[in-house]
């Protein structure tokens, strides 16, 4: 019966340290979204108030800078997620998991999609 509940007393111990982990994560994720996003637009005011680069030029580095801190934040609360539905398993919260893993994949596939479609010699700038 000892062993019972010091195994019990463990999992809730590990369940409490990764519940933290999810949160680092989850964090990690909005600030590199909103970091990436406000270095982008900072890049592009920039560029545009000093006219070191052509329209074109400065909206594809404004494009690229900032679909790229977009899909590195959809990783990382990806790992926030996964980590979450290994602490609380249920259908329901597999079902979640599965359709918002579904949704950022698509929207990180498209991203990378639009960021590819970006003219070579743009994307060496950035």
């Amino acid at each position: 019966m000892e062993t019972y509940a010091d195994a019990n007393t463990l999992m809730e111990s590990l369940k409490s340290i990764f519940s933290y982990i999810k949160d680092f994560f989850e964090i990690a994720g909005v600030i590199t979204i909103t970091s990436g996003s406000l270095y982008a637009i900072y890049v592009y005011l920039k560029d545009f108030l000093l006219q070191k680069t052509n329209a074109i030029l400065r909206y594809n580095k404004f494009k690229i800078s900032l679909g790229r801190s977009i899909v590195c934040g959809l990783e990382l609360t990806v790992v926030a997620d996964v980590i979450s539905t290994t602490i609380n398993q249920t259908y329901s919260k597999l079902g979640t998991l599965f359709l918002l893993v579904l949704i950022r994949t698509l929207i990180s596939f498209f991203l990378n999609k639009d960021l590819e479609s970006v003219p070579e010699e743009y994307r060496k700038v950035v």
